[in-house]
């Protein structure tokens, strides 16, 4: 990735690189190869921060018209910033996105999007809250890792995130921090442009392996939090949000969550880290979102919904069966 950000045709650039406390020597590795380079900023955390807020800290240290972020580990085209930086300033776009390419141990794929979509603002939210459409999938070779937000084959205007406060949330209670932070910006974009061009290779190692959750229990408290934080932005900017994607992705995960044998201790602890008037509404919705969508579903399943919807409501009482 150094070597592909010193050959960037885009002169007029800085490049922010944080390390966060690495162990490998990674950071006196890179200030020898490009320490010369004055276009490189080095930032070293003192102690472990994680990717979302290690980004923060990037955020905060950058000064760039438009900002994007790119993996240690990856490849990109010389011209790409250059290229969307241009297209972004022809256009007046706050976000410029690119489709990226998958590398999974030497086979190539190209990522898939609809370019031509009437509504691209709403088209990108959709495909972060999930649920890909059928067409989509047929063609997405890893709808998994398309579905959900990648980081670095966009450019955004540094202005738009400023102006309106939106930070990565810690991922170390809050995985899926890509999605979140990208959710708010999407849903305040004035313009959004696309490049055709796969500029960005990425590599995939089918294990998910690079991910900052490697805990089972620490992952299942992550989907929480992320489940409260969706819930929020849904009901923050429900002109964009749809209600059923963000009803089948909670109940799917929060069922998920709940059932494989966890104990009544863990299944509770899992509840309370829900805002537990946002939870009973979303699970308030789901009679009406299976009808209407004539869902069939295990009857354990339900089970799951009725026994949470009684625990709310012993739990919060009066104030949350006031909630319609």
């Amino acid at each position: 990735m150094l070597d592909c950000l010193q050959k960037q045709t885009l002169r007029e650039i800085e490049f922010v690189l944080v390390f966060d406390s690495p162990t490998d020597n990674s950071y006196a590795i890179a200030c020898q190869m490009a320490g010369k380079d004055q276009r490189f900023v080095f930032l070293n955390n003192e102690t472990n921060m994680h990717i979302g807020f290690s980004r923060n800290i990037g955020l905060d240290a950058s000064t760039g018209e438009y900002v994007a972020f790119a993996d240690d580990d990856d490849t990109m085209l010389p011209d790409m910033y250059e290229k969307l930086y241009l297209l972004a300033k022809e256009t007046n776009s706050d976000i410029v996105v690119s489709p990226a390419m998958i590398n999974n141990k030497g086979y190539h794929t190209t990522e898939f999007f609809d370019t031509e979509s009437s509504n691209l603002q709403q088209y990108f939210v959709n495909r972060l809250v999930g649920e890909l459409s059928d067409s989509e999938r047929k063609k997405e070779p890893y709808p998994y890792l398309w579905g959900n937000g990648n980081m670095w084959n966009k450019i955004f205007k540094r202005s738009l995130i400023i102006d309106r406060s939106i930070r990565f949330v810690d991922t170390k209670q809050c995985c899926f921090e890509d999605i979140l932070f990208q959710l708010e910006l999407f849903c305040q974009t004035n313009k959004i442009a696309c490049d055709t061009t796969p500029y960005y290779t990425h590599i995939y190692y089918g294990d998910h392996s690079n991910t900052s959750t490697t805990d089972e229990y620490n992952s299942g408290l992550n989907k929480c939090h992320f489940l409260s934080k969706l819930i929020e932005l849904y009901e923050e900017f429900p002109r964009f949000i749809n209600k059923k994607r963000v009803e089948k992705r909670t109940l799917d995960m929060l069922i998920t969550l709940l059932s494989g044998g966890n104990t009544i201790s863990k299944i509770k602890k899992t509840l309370d880290c829900f805002d537990g008037i946002r939870l009973y509404r979303v699970i308030s919705w789901y009679p009406s979102f299976l009808r209407e969508n004539e869902i069939k579903v295990q009857i354990y399943d339900l089970i799951y919904i009725y026994i949470i919807k009684i625990y709310l409501r012993i739990k919060h009482g009066i104030s949350i069966c006031s909630v319609r």
